[in-house]
């Protein structure tokens, strides 16, 4: 990779060549005659001598004013040989761009530099800087970078221009690369300095701020990968790519969904955020073949949250409508079936459940769709609507959802019957079906992109829902950008393998908003909640306890109020040897207080598995949500049609210049005004509280608290939650 500095410059051939003669001949001379060189030069500096005191004042004055004339004109002879032609620092609006380092200075308002860029990495060091000649009299930074001083051939392009949104005093700064070859990649590179950054991916363990997240260069898209063991030899998985990052000192990036886009961030701790734009050996198509290019725009606003008030309405749309409100009400029942789940099974389980005192709530089944097809789901489903009637009173009492992907195996009737009316996704001749890995087998894709494809789609959950009666809602799986095949071809063609995602979810949206999705990707409209995939049995940031508030604050950030935080699976300890990770009990009870206070319960290992005091304990937290937090949540959402911000936000959000709050990843906000302070490390009963500015009232011990000031050493039991209001 090249690395920036000044170009070597030449040195003037004529001087270099006379100094080296004149030393030849010092140096030949002395080795002939040693004592004769030393008479000379004895004899010259008593000519010299002489001569001074023989040249008047005025003569000597007129010596030193030639000699200094001489010196002048030498110097220029030499700048217009070597550096005729080089490019000053350019300046527009708020942007200053040094072409020689390739660095640019983003300044504020107040003229104080709140940015600072490395352009142009993949340059060669000797590329040349030549100002666009057709852009000399606009309003704009214009260069083309040619391969040498004394070549032609252009490498690549660049443009640099700053406005002023004056209603909202945003500074806006685009730059905008094209690349003049198909293997020369386009690079730039911020440096994060000692400003906090959000957004862009999640990524476990998810880093809470982004530069304590160590990502080395790999695709900007979304997917988990198939093997969760050693992830040193592959991609880290993203949970979620959106192409918005934040920063404390009052910024916003937004990068083109064009971009065939790479990032790293702080790749060997270098404390830079790099987008990189590569078309040859990416998993972004790339049919044409287009040259890379590489197109951003940097929004400067004097606080974090006015500039993602003011990039929210630029980068995404706000939600079109309210998720079902049912959901923010009751727990969510995760039941994991065997392949043949019988109706029994599943009646056995909801009987289970209303006798230990969980009456209400969603049972989600994770049965597939049968598509008219198969019978498991359907036939497990229709028995628990021929009960007697105290039993259907109680199967009656739950919503029931199962789960719908995009993916039909290749042994199924179904990928037959999409295959033959050329539904599904082909390769790039467009005449056979790609095929992917899904949960075991082969599978094909359906082209989301193809109206006729989504209607049949569409159609076949309506009737499997006319059919079921007990089917509430249902969960549209898969959609990863990474589980797309590297080459494919569909109706309405797309580069970027997330665009999948986006397709998927307008299709999605058309079965209701009480349904809900797991991939994400410039979707914020949907109504759909967002649903995480279960965590494992772990304390750490890495898809466990304490990656959960980083992750929902990390998406509500990313224009996502409406996501459903993972649910705790594993193995309850029951001191048998396994080979799974063992659930205990002290984890299940801080995962349940944690997910109290979010949008949603979902449960994955059921409280009765712990024993009396921890069911006990489970109802508590479930009428907790329902009756304090659900009503807050409910406000929120309704909020955040009209204005895009967050439900789950950052305690800096009404604090954005306090230090503390900026990098504090175990308190969040719901909202302004509560503040959670969840325990989140093992064995621990007390933790040190922050919070920001404002007065608190202290819901767990009672009093009022001056913000701006922590709490040291703050005590919480094992069967407490801190919790603090802020008065108005």
């Amino acid at each position: 990779m090249a690395t920036l500095g000044l170009r070597d410059h030449k040195y003037d051939e004529f001087s270099a060549a006379t100094a080296m003669e004149l030393l030849k001949m010092e140096v030949e001379m002395s080795s002939s005659s040693p004592n004769k060189t030393v008479s000379l030069l004895r004899k010259s500096s008593s000519l010299e001598k002489n001569s001074s005191t023989l040249l008047s004042k005025k003569t000597r004055r007129g010596l030193i004013v030639v000699s200094v004339t001489l010196s002048i004109f030498a110097f220029l002879s030499w700048y217009y040989i070597t550096q005729h032609g080089r490019m000053s620092i350019r300046q527009i609006g708020h942007a200053q761009f040094n072409p020689i380092g390739r660095e640019l200075q983003i300044t504020d308002q107040d003229g104080e530099t709140v940015l600072t860029l490395e352009l142009g990495l993949y340059l060669p060091m000797d590329a040349y800087p030549m100002e666009c000649e057709e852009y000399a009299k606009r309003d704009v930074i214009c260069i083309d970078w040619l391969k040498g001083s004394q070549e032609t051939e252009l490498l690549a392009s660049m443009e640099i221009t700053s406005g002023l949104e004056e209603a909202e005093a945003i500074i806006t700064v685009q730059i905008s690369w094209s690349s003049q070859g198909v293997d020369a990649p386009l690079e730039d590179c911020v440096y994060m300095g000692d400003d906090h950054w959000y957004g862009g991916a999640l990524v476990p363990p998810v880093g809470y701020p982004v530069e304590e997240m160590e990502i080395p260069m790999q695709p900007f898209i979304s997917g988990l990968p198939t093997d969760r063991g050693d992830r040193s030899q592959q991609n880290q998985p993203i949970l979620a790519a959106e192409r918005l990052w934040l920063s404390s000192a009052g910024l916003a990036i937004s990068v083109n969904e064009d971009v065939p886009l790479q990032i790293s961030s702080n790749d060997n701790n270098s404390q830079r955020l790099c987008f990189k734009s590569e078309v040859i050996n990416v998993p972004y198509l790339n049919p044409l073949p287009d040259y890379p290019i590489l197109l951003y725009t940097i929004f400067v606003s004097h606080n974090i949250p006015n500039a993602h008030e003011f990039t929210a309405g630029k980068v995404f749309t706000n939600p079109m409508n309210a998720p079902s409100l049912e959901v923010f009400s009751t727990p969510i029942w995760h039941i994991d079936p065997a392949p043949n789940i019988t109706g029994q099974a599943l009646l056995d389980f909801a009987i289970t459940l209303n006798h230990s005192g969980f009456h209400v709530g969603e049972i989600q089944t994770s049965l597939p769709v049968d598509f008219g097809h198969s019978t498991i789901s359907m036939d497990a489903l229709n028995s628990l609507e021929h009960q007697p009637p105290d039993m259907l009173d109680i199967v009656s009492s739950y919503n029931w959802s199962v789960s719908a992907s995009p993916y039909f195996n290749v042994n199924s009737e179904a990928f037959q019957e999409l295959a033959s009316m050329n539904f599904l996704i082909t390769d790039s001749g467009g005449k056979v079906p790609v095929l992917m890995k899904w949960r075991g087998f082969h599978a094909g894709i359906l082209d989301v992109t193809k109206m006729e494809a989504g209607n049949w789609f569409y159609h076949k959950l309506q009737n499997f829902r006319q059919s079921v009666e007990m089917v509430d809602s249902f969960v549209f799986d898969g959609g990863y950008g990474a589980d797309m095949p590297p080459s494919f071809a569909s109706e309405v063609p797309f580069h970027n393998p997330d665009s999948f995602c986006t397709y998927y979810t307008e299709l999605a949206n058309r079965l209701g908003k009480s349904g809900r999705r797991r991939c994400t990707h410039r979707s914020q409209s949907s109504p759909l909640f967002i649903q995480m995939d279960p965590w494992g049995a772990n304390w750490h940031a890495d898809e466990g306890l304490q990656g959960i508030i980083p992750s929902m604050v990390q998406y509500g950030l990313l224009g996502y109020p409406f996501v459903i935080p993972p649910s705790v699976c594993g193995v309850v300890d029951s001191g048998e040897d396994t080979h799974h990770p063992l659930l205990d009990r002290e984890l299940y009870i801080r995962w349940l207080q944690l997910i109290a206070y979010l949008p949603a319960m979902p449960i994955c290992v059921m409280p009765w598995e712990f024993g009396p005091e921890v069911a006990s304990y489970a109802r508590e937290m479930i009428e907790l949500h329902q009756e304090k937090v659900s009503p807050i949540m409910k406000k929120l959402a309704v909020d955040a049609l009209r204005d895009g911000k967050p439900i789950i936000r950052p305690i800096w959000w009404n604090a954005p210049k306090d230090k503390d709050a900026l990098t504090m990843d175990s308190e969040f906000l719901i909202g302004d005004d509560m503040l959670v302070a969840p325990i989140v490390q093992k064995g621990a009963h007390m933790r040190d509280v922050y919070l920001p500015a404002g007065r608190w009232e202290d819901n767990l011990k009672g009093g009022i608290i001056e913000g701006g000031a922590w709490l040291i050493n703050y005590k919480i039991s094992l069967w407490e939650v801190g919790t603090f209001n802020r008065q108005k």
